[in-house]
């Protein structure tokens, strides 16, 4: 009787954080959703590097006032010991790596929009998964079984089936294709950094280094792509501050935060329902179309995800 009970006592807590980390990653990806419709406020008269250059200083400051108002509330003896100085060289070349292959990220996503179609793009965009679970076992031995496989495949026909009928074959869309794929391989890069920091360090740090390295590394191709760098409405302010606020300390936050508890191969399969929360957020905000094929890939994408989910290899060991 007593051994039935410390196993339930065991159980209860891991049940707790397991629907804790899946509610946060939910979240994560509904805010996440909001980042095109804020990108279309504010590219009312401001490109695409500038805004995320201001959202990423924004988002910044704001977790840099967060972290400040905690730590006047926390007691002394709360704070954490410094680590030794080999485990602080490891895991700041990890931060950097981790800022580089996410500026990087974002620059190949921005290019293969300007390069080719958007459906060409959201296609190969929703390979990350693939490139993730690969990376996933090369890199640090993860092993995942035949479930989580099957999930991963239905869920990214689901994904891809958004953008087959328009996706498009040509040598003239080839560099903005090819960016494309390069940038669902540098997405699941970043994932799979994310995953082994969450291990050394708290979600506000990961977060921290993550905005102000972003910013850094924009702002000179701010300067030399752009000639206009700062918004001339309070419209387009408000749309980038909302993107900092909601899409990056709260989309990114969670997702660090969650990585702790699930894997980043299936992290990786969840993101692909966020581009058909953005398609929705679209008809409902500027009323644009969607198809009965839509509502079906949506469905084959959350079947993908229930699949993958049900698998151990969803779960961090």
């Amino acid at each position: 009787m007593n051994k039935n009970l410390s196993f339930l006592d065991n159980l209860n807590p891991q049940l707790s954080a397991n629907l804790t980390a899946i509610a946060a990653l939910l979240t994560a990806i509904v805010a996440l959703a909001f980042g095109p419709i804020f990108i279309r406020l504010s590219e009312q008269d401001l490109g695409a590097i500038a805004a995320s250059f201001h959202c990423h200083w924004i988002a910044a400051v704001l977790l840099g006032f967060w972290n400040g108002l905690r730590s006047f509330s926390r007691p002394p003896e709360d704070r954490s010991s410094p680590q030794p100085i080999s485990e602080q060289t490891s895991v700041i070349a990890l931060l950097l790596l981790g800022g580089i292959f996410w500026s990087a990220t974002i620059w190949c996503w921005f290019w293969s929009l300007g390069q080719t179609s958007v459906a060409n793009a959201t296609l190969l965009r929703s390979l990350t998964p693939i490139f993730v679970t690969l990376g996933g076992w090369l890199v640090w031995g993860k092993k995942f079984d035949r479930r989580f496989i099957m999930g991963m495949i239905v869920a990214i026909a689901g994904s891809c089936a958004i953008a087959f009928d328009d996706f498009q074959i040509g040598t003239s869309n080839l560099q903005g294709d090819v960016a494309a794929l390069i940038c669902a391989l540098l997405s699941g890069v970043s994932l799979l950094i994310l995953e082994e920091l969450r291990t050394q360090l708290k979600t506000s740090k990961i977060l921290a280094w993550r905005l102000v390295l972003v910013a850094s590394l924009t702002f000179p191709i701010l300067l030399f792509t752009e000639n206009n760098y700062f918004p001339n409405s309070w419209q387009t302010w408000t749309a980038i501050i909302a993107q900092a606020a909601i899409c990056l300390l709260v989309g990114q936050g969670l997702i660090v935060y969650c990585l702790s508890h699930l894997s980043s191969g299936f992290v990786a399969v969840t993101f692909l329902v966020e581009p058909l929360l953005s398609a929705s957020l679209a008809w409902l905000i500027f009323l644009e179309r969607l198809n009965f094929s839509n509502w079906v890939a949506f469905f084959i994408v959350l079947l993908g995800i229930y699949i993958a989910k049900s698998s151990q290899s969803a779960w961090k060991a």
